[in-house]
């Protein structure tokens, strides 16, 4: 069994189930999660059923903090599958993120080293470029400055 968190998560999990199942020689299921007001990452649609009893591998296409992560291993545990490993295509902060972090044995391809700023700093806001707020925390971001 394979899960993600959407958005990233959603295909990228398909397809490693299904890349996986070739390599195995049987169907491997893929379910995901999805973020709910209070930030938390849960199945619904009745997905949570077909983790129950079995061993799962966490997907996730960029990490950034291990949150999404971590609240779909939380999602998995609560229906009664064990988490076996977690990993991504990118980890922005590997010192930070990492097994202990997670909690689980957690890999990934490669890092992408990018800069954070602090608001007052943030070159992109001094030279008036939107925020997206279709994807990211963006949305969340502008609506804590209301």
């Amino acid at each position: 069994m394979v899960a993600g968190p959407s958005m990233g998560g959603i295909i990228l999990s398909q397809w490693v189930a299904y890349h996986l199942g070739l390599l195995k020689d049987k169907e491997i299921l893929s379910v995901y999660t999805e973020k709910q007001l209070d930030e938390n990452q849960i199945f619904t649609r009745g997905y949570g059923q077909f983790v129950k009893g079995k061993n799962v591998l966490v997907v996730e296409d960029i990490v950034t903090t291990g949150g999404s992560v971590k609240k779909v291993i939380k999602s998995v545990e609560n229906e009664g599958g064990k988490v076996i490993a977690a990993c991504s295509i990118v980890n922005k902060d590997p010192v930070n993120i990492n097994p202990k972090f997670i909690g689980v044995p957690f890999d990934y391809l490669t890092i992408v080293d990018t800069e954070v700023y602090k608001e007052k700093d943030c070159p992109l806001c001094k030279a008036g470029v939107p925020i997206n707020t279709k994807l990211g925390h963006g949305k969340k971001f502008l609506e804590a400055k209301k």
